[in-house]
């Protein structure tokens, strides 16, 4: 109250508005949203979708089970966050969904009930002393003084309520008009202001903040401290994720082809012989993928990934791309062998889980004495990935350098299987 002169005047203070989500399925409007959407204290705000979702400014929740016919996985994740905020919510389901519907498992699940008719009108009065349920969680049977405001379901003249915590479970039913006028009871409006009904709590003035009491400061130093802490924690974790995904790259050898195969062998050659590799980037397919140099020798590459085992062909092409060369260059076919070393390596049986490769046979018997014929030295995906593990975990014990240059077959090596 102000007073001006001898003229006193009252103040009319705004009432405060609780901020509501409405969750549903895009153009599934319930009736209950019917009911409450002009209500004068609360700001409904209606959202159909759960992507991009904040739910922290609001007050309290309506979900509609007409969301779950979004089909989408977060779905229950949503609304476990929402009953996770402790504010009051209600969740709105109908009889019309079929049994095996998704909303109806998710409450089932969640609450532990069984769905069936309840006797249970509302009042269409509230008043302080008033709850919609007993101490059991189940709603009261009250009746109306003047015959209107029954809750209608379909096939029954019952709504079932339940409610624990600050969760209340009703059935969407149809508003009742009465009158000449076809006017709406206010049951559900009702309703509302009793399960959304907030407790009122004194709002903390900035300056309580600066009177330390008790173990206050010890605490707030802790609390400092362990702040810290999560941080030093978060940026470990960044760490180990950004490994992982970089350790991710290297599986690449047991699933891909093409150029993101040959990028990842060229990564791992790279790492393992500290030499410089050059992709040929010729779009002639009888060109090499990859060559570089060891002790003067010329290392031409190929690289496959293949839905079969490997193949006396394969081990041809690689061979050929080193005559091809020698005839460029004009280097006599006896020399070859002193100048030049082929490299195949194979991704085979692509299409197959690793495990149920490695029980495969990757070499037949002509395909291991043309290797040798040939003297191509020839290393399947599996064995060049435990290779490199073996090198990582200990860098003198392979030489990938003298395998190159000295071996042809390699006896497979499928140990990165057994961590």
């Amino acid at each position: 109250m102000i007073e001006i002169g001898k003229t006193k005047i009252i103040e009319k203070k705004e009432q405060t508005k609780s901020n509501i989500l409405y969750l549903c399925e895009n153009k599934c409007i319930c009736s209950f949203y019917d009911s409450i959407k002009c209500l004068p204290f609360c700001k409904i705000v209606e959202k159909n979708r759960i992507e991009g979702l904040s739910l922290i400014s609001y007050d309290a929740y309506v979900v509609s089970m007409s969301i779950f016919l979004q089909k989408d996985e977060k779905i229950t994740e949503v609304i476990d966050e929402i009953i996770s905020s402790k504010k009051p919510v209600i969740i709105v389901y109908n009889s019309g969904y079929f049994d095996s519907f998704s909303g109806y498992t998710y409450l089932k699940n969640k609450f532990n009930i069984s769905f069936e008719n309840k006797d249970c009108s509302i009042i269409e009065n509230s008043y302080d002393e008033y709850l919609p349920y007993d101490r059991n969680g189940y709603a009261l049977s009250m009746l109306f003084s003047d015959g209107f405001g029954k809750a209608f379901v379909k096939n029954t003249k019952n709504c079932y309520i339940f409610r624990k915590e600050n969760v209340s479970v009703i059935h969407d039913v149809k508003p009742t008009k009465y009158g000449a006028e076809n006017k709406f009871t206010e049951q559900k409006s009702t309703l509302l202001l009793n399960l959304l009904r907030l407790p009122q709590s004194a709002v903390v003035p900035k300056w309580v903040d600066d009177i330390k009491i008790l173990d206050d400061i010890k605490l707030e130093e802790e609390i400092y401290d362990i702040e810290e802490k999560i941080e030093d924690l978060k940026k470990q974790k960044k760490e180990k994720i950004d490994n992982l995904m970089q350790n991710s790259e290297y599986k690449k050898v047991l699933y891909t082809t093409g150029d993101e195969l040959v990028q990842v062998v060229k990564k791992i050659l790279s790492e393992m012989l500290n030499v410089e590799i050059n992709i040929i980037n010729d779009i002639d397919e009888k060109k090499e993928d990859l060559s570089f140099v060891l002790d003067n020798k010329n290392i031409l590459v190929e690289v496959k990934g293949v839905n079969t085992p490997i193949k006396r062909q394969y081990v041809s092409q690689a061979q050929n791309h080193i005559e091809d060369d020698a005839v460029i260059k004009e280097i006599d076919d006896d020399d070859i062998n002193k100048y030049y070393k082929a490299l195949l390596i194979v991704n085979p049986y692509i299409k197959d889980p690793v495990k149920d490769r490695v029980k495969k046979d990757f070499y037949g018997v002509s395909v291991k004495q043309e290797i040798e014929h040939k003297k191509v030295c020839t290393l399947d995906t599996i064995t060049f990935l435990s290779l490199y593990q073996k090198y990582k975990d200990n860098q003198e014990s392979i030489d990938l350098k003298d395998i190159i240059l000295n071996s042809n077959y390699n006896e497979p090596d499928f140990s990165i299987l057994d961590k």
